[in-house]
């Protein structure tokens, strides 16, 4: 069959306990066996435990196989990744060698056109995930079992060539540490060592920790031109407790998944992809926790009217381009809807050169009415809108939307029932009209 199936879940966090977050893992998978599809892979972005909490929890490879058994998928299709929170965060040798060879300042040994670590500090770092892979031993020697998977090591990281797919387990927690988590390195040359060993005929997921953009700048120049050498389209990441579907550098795509425990200000959800083998065409949707009723489909996570519930992505290079220019598209249109309705309020009701002269109107309650019922509203939809797709803004775009944001908050300031009032309050920027062109 050329459809693959896969869900990937992240930031699971569980030895950090609550009712809510009882009840998040708890329904879960009897949701996903409720939904009668069969799956072929999981893929787990990391986190498996909340560091300040301590150790693993007793339960977390039993809740792993209870993920799997809900999808019809065997353990040892099962891939994971450490986050974060699975590292000895303490562990004084690791911070020592870190030191060495990468820190915030560049100061160091590692260079990302090099992409190697010394050898004795690789060891240091490494044992820092000790416990995290004693917990998942089982699901690694699981790996190992399937028949058809070919398993390699690359420094940290770990090649998996399966049936479908070639599936690189990438640590990119290997310099993080609590004053340090930007600026990131996974040394490159591991990195293109690995994909050399790939099947060219089968597609490869990146399933790491972080998303790119926790990269150091020159770590991210070096691998965006290795994904492009190599082909590669897909990275799979967690760690922001947020979902986030979105193209990379014009090339790849990053599918970021959100957390299993509640939070708040963070989105609880699962990400379900599929991918035609033979077209090279997928898509993505997203589950959610309702609280309090449970899980169900998000609704938007599309950017085409018509595919709302699902994100749609193509692995052909020539596709991404497209996409873009079809998202910006799409997005413009709904924006300009918006900022049509509002321009027409204004003509109507607004405090215009017209609108004052005539002093016996109730212009002036509709308007205040207006501007309250839809013209904010109407102008937060827009800033939402260009928030959630800043990656395919212009960087001059993305100034007119800072300029549009502050026009906003001045007039939630200027029409808001506390009586607050802002002098010099930032005009309507003109240019907003113009955006996505």
């Amino acid at each position: 069959m050329p459809i693959v199936r896969w869900l990937h879940v992240s930031d699971l966090h569980l030895n950090k306990t609550g009712v809510e977050s009882t009840r998040i893992r708890k329904n879960l998978p009897i949701y996903l066996k409720s939904l009668g599809c069969k799956f072929d892979y999981v893929f787990c972005s990391g986190d498996l435990r909340y560091a300040p909490v301590g150790r693993f929890s007793e339960d977390t490879l039993e809740y792993l196989q209870s993920l799997c058994e809900s999808v019809s998928v065997p353990l040892g299709n099962l891939f994971i990744t450490p986050g974060n929170h699975d590292v000895e965060r303490e562990n004084v040798a690791r911070k020592a060698a870190i030191e060495e060879e990468w820190c915030s300042n560049k100061a160091g040994k590692y260079v990302p056109n090099v992409g190697v670590f010394q050898e004795e500090h690789l060891v240091s770092i490494m044992h820092g995930t000790d416990s995290y892979r004693k917990c998942i031993e089982k699901i690694h020697n699981a790996q190992k079992e399937v028949l058809e998977n070919d398993v390699q090591s690359f420094g940290p990281h770990t090649l998996i060539i399966c049936k479908d797919f070639n599936i690189l387990e990438l640590d990119s927690t290997l310099v993080y540490m609590e004053d340090q988590e930007s600026n990131l390195v996974v040394g490159t040359d591991y990195l293109y060592h690995a994909l050399e060993k790939c099947d060219k005929s089968k597609p490869t997921v990146i399933l790491t920790h972080y998303s790119f953009d926790y990269l150091d700048r020159d770590e991210q120049n070096q691998i965006a031109e290795i994904l492009r050498e190599f082909k590669v389209r897909l990275w799979l990441s967690g760690h922001e407790h947020n979902q986030l579907l979105r193209v990379q550098r014009d090339y790849f795509y990053e599918f970021q998944c959100g957390n299993l425990m509640l939070e708040d200000g963070a989105r609880t959800c699962v990400l379900l992809g599929e991918l035609d083998t033979e077209t090279g065409n997928g898509r993505i949707s997203m589950h959610a926790w309702f609280s309090p009723r449970g899980w169900s489909e998000y609704p938007l996570v599309g950017y085409s009217p018509m595919h709302e519930s699902n994100y749609l992505f193509s692995l052909h290079e020539k596709d991404v381009r497209d996409d873009k220019d079809e998202r910006r598209k799409s997005l413009r249109t709904e924006i300009s809807c918006l900022l049509r309705e509002n321009e027409s309020i204004f003509t109507t009701y607004g405090p215009t050169e017209v609108n004052r002269k005539d002093i016996y109107s109730e212009y002036h309650t509709m308007w205040e009415n207006e501007l309250r019922k839809t013209i904010i509203p109407n102008s937060q939809k827009v800033i939402m809108l260009l928030t959630e797709n800043q990656e395919i803004l212009l960087d001059a775009e993305k100034e007119i939307l800072e300029k549009y944001k502050q026009h906003v908050q001045g007039l939630q300031i200027n029409h808001s029932e506390t009586g607050a009032f802002m002098m010099d309050a930032p005009r309507f920027p003109q240019e907003i009209w113009n955006i996505l062109k």
